[in-house]
């Protein structure tokens, strides 16, 4: 069997499981998307952030709703409560909760997560946030840095949760110009901004500094 017609497989057994449980129109629409994002999923382990089916163009035109998200959270609440899908919100990405279909493949996925087995990252699924012109810290390290690893991605989500995300942009900027590209570098940065206070003005430290700066403390950590 080919992984394309494995993915039909999938989506068809899938379709006729859920299908006699959902309510309405709208739940069939949601779950008809849900069921084709795992189809097109190359992972064993399949969720969803609300906030991609919230942020999600083509599940709006299926349900034709252009200004307001309040028909998309009721019907979604009711496949939740319904217990079509299974909602976590101890392992949320950027604070958002994760999204499990309520079959074996969800249920064994979600027990594993919790049981530790295994950790969802913010570069598991595109940005479920809208798109904007401002680049995320994630986009930032990897274009100024290096390649972001799932550990350096962890690294980089918590300190996230830990300190403002333009002390993170500022302190990547800093050891752009300092020649430092590691992580190691800027959680020192951020760690001795977190004790001691950071003082200048926003974005202050990723202007250019025309002289010669003399020795820092975070010299130590740069590496050549």
């Amino acid at each position: 069997m080919s992984l394309i017609d494995g993915n039909i497989s999938l989506f068809t057994s899938s379709l006729d499981a859920f299908l006699p449980k959902l309510q309405d129109a709208d739940e069939i629409k949601v779950m008809l998307y849900i069921l084709l994002q795992e189809s097109r999923h190359e992972g064993n382990r399949f969720y969803l952030t609300v906030g991609q089916l919230e942020n999600s163009t083509q599940l709006r035109q299926w349900l034709g709703e252009c200004d307001t998200n309040l028909p998309f959270q009721t019907t979604l609440n009711n496949m939740i409560e319904a217990r079509l899908l299974l909602q976590c919100y101890e392992k949320a990405i950027m604070n958002e909760p994760l999204l499990f279909l309520n079959d074996d493949k969800g249920r064994q996925a979600l027990e594993a997560l919790r049981a530790g087995k295994w950790r969802p990252l913010p570069t598991d699924h595109q940005s479920a946030k809208p798109p904007s012109d401002e680049k995320n810290i994630f986009q930032l390290y990897e274009e100024n840095i290096g390649p972001l690893t799932p550990l350096l991605a962890e690294d980089l989500a918590a300190a996230q949760e830990e300190h403002p995300q333009a002390w993170i942009k500022d302190a990547i900027h800093i050891a752009v110009q300092n020649n430092a590209r590691s992580w190691r570098y800027i959680d020192t940065i951020l760690r001795s901004w977190q004790k001691e206070g950071k003082h200048d003005q926003p974005g202050r430290d990723s202007q250019p500094n025309k002289r010669k700066p003399a020795k820092g403390k975070f010299d130590d950590f740069i590496q050549r």
